[in-house]
């Protein structure tokens, strides 16, 4: 594949992850351009849904915090709790990457409500995997909606590792 296929390909990938989150956005948000109206579920967080931009079922397009402590849990995988073998598929791995976020976020006195920043990082992104990260997401973080970015990458350090996930929290005061 060239690098204008490639180019392409990764074009109509974002189109179809994007195109839903905002004809979602439109129709289930009527009030875009105010402050998102939704339940906060950390005091420390406050979403902003700045007008022009469309508000996200799964994410927010911005977060202010107000917390003094912040937790940033480093790249999780889908390895084992042992982090030796990864597992085999790409939504198997992305829940073992969400488990072990959960485990670390716990740890540190967080929740996966606290968490205002996500990245993912998708081997080989295709259609197939914006809407199993948007189920993933939806059944990890509930009804809190964190920032996120989700982009494909051309691998990770091991070559069986299909996705990468890090994440930010604020604690709550």
């Amino acid at each position: 594949m060239n690098v204008g296929q490639t180019k392409v390909r990764v074009l109509l990938i974002a189109v179809a992850f994007f195109i839903p989150t905002i004809v979602y956005a439109q129709t289930n948000n009527p009030s875009s351009g105010t402050m998102e109206e939704s339940v906060n579920l950390s005091p420390a967080i406050e979403h902003i849904n700045p007008e022009g931009i469309s508000a996200a079922p799964h994410f927010a397009p911005a977060i202010i915090t107000s917390s003094q402590k912040a937790v940033y849990v480093s790249g999780m995988t889908g390895q084992d709790n042992q982090n030796s073998n990864p597992l085999e598929e790409y939504e198997t791995q992305l829940r073992q990457a969400y488990e072990k976020i959960g485990i670390t976020l716990k740890a540190a006195g967080a929740s996966p409500q606290d968490v205002v920043r996500q990245r993912v990082l998708i081997v080989g992104i295709s259609q197939q995997h914006a809407a199993v990260t948007r189920k993933v997401m939806q059944e990890f973080y509930g009804n809190a909606r964190p920032t996120s970015t989700a982009t494909g990458t051309s691998g990770l350090f091991n070559p069986d590792l299909v996705v990468e996930v890090d994440v930010t929290a604020v604690l709550p005061n």
